[in-house]
């Protein structure tokens, strides 16, 4: 009884590891490179090079909203230029880390353990990513003038109490 529940943990860990693998989490499979598991999903415009335009021109469709001057069009393309860089290195670090992956499952003997750690670094490192975009979101918030502002928060409370439904 005890070999077989080993047995069950260590192939549904093998599973997850090689999901993860293979896409990535949810939101992050638009990167992955099997198309079985992640090219035909419900978000076709999340693969490859089309995911950072999709960000792109979601920001772009909600700038525009606020009718922003001519010096803060200059500052958000600066800014829009930074989050285009991002997402660019974010994608490409990502596909490297899969590489190598994908090149120690394809051992004779993968270490999993070592898999696991890369997966694990991989996975620490979204909270700074996330914090570097909030910090250009500021960037961003603080060019704007105060009508903007409260267009930009009245959109904010908006998704929120959304959220809350």
């Amino acid at each position: 009884m005890k070999f077989e529940k080993k047995h069950f943990i260590i192939t549904v860990a093998i599973l997850f590891l090689g999901i993860v693998v293979a896409c990535g989490f949810h939101g992050f499979r638009d990167m992955g490179p099997h198309p079985m598991f992640c090219g035909k999903g419900p978000h076709p415009k999340f693969f490859g090079k089309k995911f950072s335009e999709h960000v792109l021109s979601r920001m772009d469709s909600r700038v525009e909203d606020l009718n922003l001057s001519e010096n803060q069009k200059k500052e958000y393309e600066e800014i829009r230029l930074e989050v285009k860089e991002k997402i660019t290195r974010a994608m490409e670090k990502r596909k490297e880390n899969f590489r190598q992956l994908q090149n120690e499952i394809n051992k004779d003997k993968p270490d999993i353990n070592a898999m696991a750690e890369a997966a694990k670094k991989q996975f620490n490192k979204m909270p700074v990513f996330m914090a570097d975009n909030l910090d250009l979101f500021i960037k961003f918030y603080n060019i704007l003038d105060e009508d903007q502002k409260t267009k930009v928060i009245e959109k904010m409370r908006k998704k929120m109490k959304a959220c809350q439904s």
